[in-house]
């Protein structure tokens, strides 16, 4: 999936600011670019984001979402450093194709790409 490396840089930056709690928001695209996102309406806490199905606003050009993680993931189970959880793997089963996961510590070198099934997909940032 293309992603605007500015884009990516300002969610790293947004999870670096929330922690320690975890913060999420749906990816937008544009001309086949990731560029844009909106945050979710829900609940961040230290250890997930609990969103509520029917609150999360409508967007045509919306393809998955994001979230940050930023505790350890070792300790956890059912994952691994950056990688999606059970939870996670089926929130991203409701949510679109293409999913990030901001892992601390927080740089675009720990951030992650998974698609709908919980599988590691590609990013190909771009500078728009």
């Amino acid at each position: 999936m293309k992603v605007s490396g500015k884009l990516l840089s300002g969610l790293v930056e947004l999870a670096r600011e929330a922690k320690p709690r975890e913060v999420g928001g749906l990816l937008l695209q544009k001309k086949s670019v990731v560029s844009d996102f909106v945050l979710m309406p829900g609940e961040f806490t230290t250890h997930s984001v609990y969103v509520r199905y029917y609150d999360v606003p409508i967007y045509p050009s919306s393809v998955g979402t994001f979230h940050s993680h930023p505790a350890p993931r070792g300790r956890l189970p059912g994952s691994y450093l950056g990688g999606p959880s059970r939870a996670d793997k089926d929130f991203f089963s409701r949510m679109g194709r293409f999913h990030l996961i901001l892992a601390d510590p927080f740089s675009i070198k720990t951030a992650s790409a998974w698609d709908g099934r919980g599988k590691p997909a590609s990013i190909e940032l771009v500078s728009r």
